[in-house]
């Protein structure tokens, strides 16, 4: 059974269920993302010369039906989908779930809910959301350590007079962040200082790329690096205190990608890499449901 939930901008939420419980019912949706195909034609040339191509926004109409047992509460749902669909609220999301898949879509109404009164307590109607950006993604972030700690005991667990070792640093450098989705994906970059470190960097392996930071970082701070389209930031945090720090992006550096597929990374620095904890996450979009 598919369920389908919107939740604006300031968290307020409704569900529609594909069958007939009441009283939000959803009858269709049929999301649909057109293609614009980059091409020219010359003087006497059969067919034409494909250059390339991109999306655009996705197009997400939903019909739905309302039922109730009174006047008194439809009018009352009526009024509620009008205060959910507002689009002077902004964004929203869809959360589309059919008992297999479940992902999410940031949208926003194109229009008010069009609602057709049926009877007193039913109604039917259509909303039409669009998707600036138009790819679905996981409802959480995916997550890819680089350097982790291993832990070192088992149970049961038999305690020495000398003392033991409960963990120890992995000394892997590389890690693979395998992308899911249908296509190339930003990534948030997190590096973590246990104590200085100079200089922090994260190279591909498979393309050489990388993303150089020229700082010394103290103990307790972190470089977070977002590398999205139209999102490409780079900010420090010490003791709380959150600074920008895109003019320390060194020279030759490159805001990476994931490919579909996998993603092999290596980090280093110029001084202090065993101090260096990096850790990748990112969200895998796809371009359906």
């Amino acid at each position: 059974m598919k369920t389908l939930k919107y939740i604006n901008s300031l968290g307020a939420e409704i569900t529609f269920k594909q069958s007939h419980s009441a009283p939000f019912i959803l009858k269709k949706f049929n999301p649909k993302t057109s293609v614009n195909i980059y091409s020219s034609k010359g003087s006497g040339q059969n067919g034409s010369t494909y250059f390339g191509n991109d999306l655009n926004e996705g197009d997400l109409p939903l019909e739905f039906a309302i039922k109730t047992a009174s006047q008194i509460d439809y009018l009352k749902l009526k009024k509620k989908l009008y205060q959910l669909f507002n689009p002077l609220l902004g964004e929203g999301r869809i959360v589309y779930f059919d008992g297999l898949v479940e992902k999410t879509i940031t949208c926003i109404p194109e229009e008010l809910p069009f609602i057709v009164d049926i009877n007193t307590h039913v109604g039917e109607g259509t909303i039409d959301l669009t998707a600036h950006n138009p790819f679905w993604t996981d409802l959480t972030e995916q997550k890819h350590e680089i350097t982790l700690w291993v832990p070192n005991f088992s149970f049961p667990l038999e305690l020495q007079a000398e003392g033991m070792e409960i963990g120890y640093r992995s000394e892997i450098l590389t890690a693979n962040a395998n992308n899911v989705g249908d296509v190339e994906t930003g990534m948030r970059i997190v590096f973590k200082a246990l104590a200085s470190v100079t200089n922090p960097s994260l190279v591909n392996i498979n393309t050489k790329e990388q993303i150089k930071i020229n700082t010394t970082m103290l103990k307790g701070q972190t470089i977070t690096i977002t590398t999205g389209y139209g999102e490409k930031r780079i900010v420090s945090k010490m003791a709380g205190i959150e600074s920008n720090l895109f003019n320390a992006l060194a020279p030759g550096s490159t805001f990476l990608q994931l490919a579909p597929g996998d993603n092999l990374f290596r980090y280093n620095a110029d001084d202090g890499i065993d101090y260096l904890s990096v850790t990748i996450y990112h969200s895998n979009r796809y371009l359906g449901v």
